[in-house]
This record gives structure tokens, C-alpha cells and sequence, in this order.
């Protein structure tokens, strides 16, 4: 899912009701500290996705516990089930053993097998 964050803070009307969804992905982003769970790096808007540990359709929901901010390329590494694009799109990123391993955490949440380095 991707989310474009910036409609939360550039609309100055401040009579917005905000739902409990939008909250919870505005939590995310800020406890984050605006960065990709995986890498640490800052997510510019476009390359950020909102990623559910437990997935909607195993019974997850969309509070701030079961959501985590990823790069667009990272959270397709954990969603792909075709080997070779896992290997192409992990090519854009220096990750460390650390890294891959929360890679694979992730994707033994989401039902998915775990990816030799």
C-alpha cells in the first residue's frame, strides 16, 4: 500500500477529523522518526510504503503495533516470491547480515520463505 503522507500536513484546515487509521499510520511515520525500519534511512514521499507485520488477511489490523514504514524496494523484497527480483532489487541497497535478517523476519510474517544472502 502506498501512502503519500503529506495530505496529514499541509491541509491547514484544522477542523480535519482524523480517522483512527489515519492516526495510526501518522504514528508510524513519526515514531519511525520518518525512516525505513529496515535501512534507517530517510523516506522521501514516493519511495515510502506502510507495511502491516501481520498481514490484513492473516487477521492483522491497522493498529500502530502490527504497522512499520519501509522503502518501496525493501517492502517488495519482502512481499516477492520470485527469487530473482528479490536479488535485483536487494542490489540496490549495501545491506548488512542485521538487515537482511529483519528482511526475513518480515517475510516469515507475511507467510513468505525465508532469502539466503
Amino acid at each position: 500500500m502506498k501512502l503519500n503522507f503529506d495530505k496529514y500536513f499541509f491541509n491547514k484546515s484544522m477542523e480535519k477529523n482524523y480517522t483512527d487509521n489515519d492516526c495510526c499510520r501518522m504514528a508510524a511515520y513519526y515514531v519511525q522518526d520518518k525512516c525505513c525500519y529496515v535501512t534507517g534511512q530517510y523516506l522521501k514521499t514516493g519511495c515510502r510504503q506502510l507495511h502491516h507485520r501481520l498481514p490484513q488477511h492473516y487477521g492483522g489490523t491497522d493498529e500502530a503495533e502490527n504497522l512499520i514504514l519501509l522503502n518501496d524496494k525493501i517492502h517488495r523484497m519482502v512481499h516477492t516470491e520470485d527469487r530473482s527480483e528479490f536479488y535485483r532489487l536487494k542490489r540496490n541497497f549495501s545491506l548488512t547480515d542485521y538487515q537482511l535478517a529483519l528482511i526475513n523476519q518480515l517475510r516469515f510474517e507475511a507467510h513468505r520463505e525465508p532469502v539466503k544472502a
